[in-house]
């Protein structure tokens, strides 16, 4: 016979994603210890999530463009930004940030701490951002096949619903 799940047992098993540890890295001469949390809360992905969903905004605002090869390069800066206690600059600036993050990845201190993470953490928030894709996907997808069907139907009028596409008055 099971015992009968409490939320009590679930918060003794998010106590993990409290854990860190220090790694000792070397840059430019100079030995640091970095802060790493090695559990990755779905909490906490999220908010790396909305995080590249932001710098992908700016970067469209911007006009900087954000090739799809990149993608995963700026996935794992992020996971490096929450969850390790390197501090980053506040810009607010899509092209100031990749550049940021460009001097990370041209390190081998990128490398140390994305093998410093443990494979299933990484491999999970990759996998939501998989989900997140996926769900954006689906989502615009339904959008255009609505448009798609209010621009079919037989409406008369049509004008006075939609104005006139050839009207340059706005």
């Amino acid at each position: 016979m099971s015992k009968q799940l409490s939320l009590k047992a679930v918060k003794k098993e998010n106590e993990l994603y409290k854990e860190k540890f220090d790694i000792p890295v070397k840059v430019d001469g100079v030995v640091y210890n970095i802060k790493i949390t090695p559990f990755f809360s779905p909490e906490k992905i999220k908010k790396v999530m909305d995080g590249f969903s932001k710098i992908v905004k700016m970067a469209d605002d911007e006009k900087v463009v954000i090739e799809d090869k990149e993608v995963f390069n700026i996935i794992d800066c992020l996971l490096i930004k929450e969850f390790t206690d390197i501090k980053f600059s506040n810009n607010r600036k899509a092209a100031t940030i990749l550049a940021e993050f460009k001097e990370l990845l041209n390190s081998p201190l990128h490398r140390e701490l994305m093998e410093a993470f443990p494979e299933q953490s990484v491999l999970d928030a990759y996998g939501r951002f998989n989900d997140f894709n996926a769900s954006a996907a689906k989502f615009e997808r339904l959008v255009k096949q609505q448009q798609k069907e209010v621009d079919d139907l037989p409406l008369e009028n049509r004008d006075i619903l939609f104005g006139d596409k050839n009207d340059k008055k706005s």
